[in-house]
């Protein structure tokens, strides 16, 4: 087991890409590695109730479609990866400032697992010292 911990900042608004970070941070979780889950700028909304219909890939497909193409081939999906980090009690985190600009209500939170709000100078505390990854 790591005895550091990883931190992963996902700020890129794509499906595949939230997916893979999602998958990284399960990977890392299971495996007993305390893992920083950090959702930041455009990518925050991800973590908004319904919203995950919203995201597209980079070549344009849904983020439904890919959920489903994933889910035939017996890939885990979005709401898998979520329930995933929802029971190995991973720390999930989104961005206090991008809550403002994005105009994020807190209520409207996935509810598991829930996302914490916090600010980018406190998750640098949590995740010193640690691997860092941004996607």
């Amino acid at each position: 087991m790591a005895t550091r911990p990883m931190t992963i900042m996902v700020i890129t608004p794509s499906a595949e890409t939230i997916h893979q970070a999602l998958l990284t941070a399960t990977s890392a979780c299971s495996m007993g590695q305390k893992t920083y889950l950090y959702f930041g700028k455009e990518a925050a909304k991800a973590l908004v109730q319904d919203q995950w219909v919203m995201f597209k890939t980079h070549n344009g497909e849904s983020a439904m479609t890919m959920d489903k193409r994933l889910e035939e081939q017996g890939l885990a999906d979005f709401q898998l990866l979520l329930s995933g980090l929802a029971g190995m009690n991973a720390s999930l985190y989104i961005c206090e400032q991008a809550m403002k600009e994005y105009a994020i209500d807190p209520l409207s939170l996935l509810l598991s697992p829930q996302p914490k709000p916090i600010a980018l100078s406190d998750l640098i505390v949590k995740g010193s010292g640690g691997d860092w990854l941004t996607f």
